[in-house]
């Protein structure tokens, strides 16, 4: 009896222990909502043209479709620190086989990856506290559909991005492939390795890049599909660790 008795009240304590260290646990986890600081719309275009060659004098200096990647909602920022700007994934045709007054064929193709950086400086805490471990590191986003079958997303694939930003020219490691099937209307993608890595080394972070279901231009098409982006954000969650100096 003794034992038994002896034995229910270590089980308690036990009990009572493991309580308060996941209690204590609880409290040191800070979770931290980052909103990107830097976008870029990321796009490749190709055109072609047969004003000058049909013969037809009205057609001289006719203006083109437009003269750099545009989308559906109008001209976008190249290059933006405002996270409110929405981030345009997808691609957008434009072909006229020739109407008068001149009937001379043009057209104009491209296709437009979206591009994201965090700044993680934001995750150093106030007071005497500083970042113990990050636990885990989720990218979100909504997803508003501009053109195209709205039972389909525009976007199909994540990477990270592997060196600096340079437009149509950035190096890419994949991360998902897939995006299509999952995030008709929004996303959620652990990346918790990446911001492990970045977070120890700063100068690797060089952002992520959404690609388009379609990855290339396509001549004398009429063809649409276009996701907006929007409140994109990395989650990240954290344990903290105060820092007691001497004396205090």
């Amino acid at each position: 009896m003794y034992d038994r008795a002896f034995s229910s009240k270590m089980m308690a304590l036990l009990l009572l222990v493991m309580a308060l260290m996941v209690g204590g646990c609880a409290k040191d986890l800070i979770t931290l909502h980052l909103s990107p600081d830097i976008l870029a719309q990321d796009c490749t275009k190709d055109e072609d043209r047969n004003l000058w060659t049909c013969g037809t004098p009205s057609c001289t200096g006719m203006p083109k479709f437009f003269t750099g990647c545009n989308s559906s909602i109008g001209n976008l920022p190249e290059k933006s620190t405002d996270p409110s700007n929405p981030l345009v994934v997808g691609w957008f045709d434009r072909y006229d086989p020739g109407t008068e007054p001149c009937p001379c064929w043009e057209w104009v193709s491209h296709f437009q990856r979206g591009f994201v950086r965090f700044n993680l400086s934001n995750l150093q805490l106030q007071g005497n506290a500083y970042v113990e471990s990050i636990e885990s590191a989720a990218l979100s986003w909504k997803t508003k559909k501009i053109e195209g079958d709205s039972s389909k997303a525009c976007i199909k694939a994540l990477y990270e991005a592997t060196g600096p930003w340079k437009k149509g020219k950035t190096p890419v490691k994949l991360l998902f492939n897939d995006l299509d099937t999952k995030a008709k209307n929004g996303g959620y993608y652990g990346v918790t390795k990446q911001v492990k890595r970045w977070w120890e080394h700063p100068n690797e972070n060089y952002g992520l890049m959404f690609w388009p279901s379609r990855a290339k231009t396509v001549d004398k098409s009429n063809s649409r599909c276009e996701d907006s982006l929007k409140d994109i954000r990395l989650t990240v969650k954290y344990r903290k660790k105060d820092v007691k100096w001497p004396g205090t």
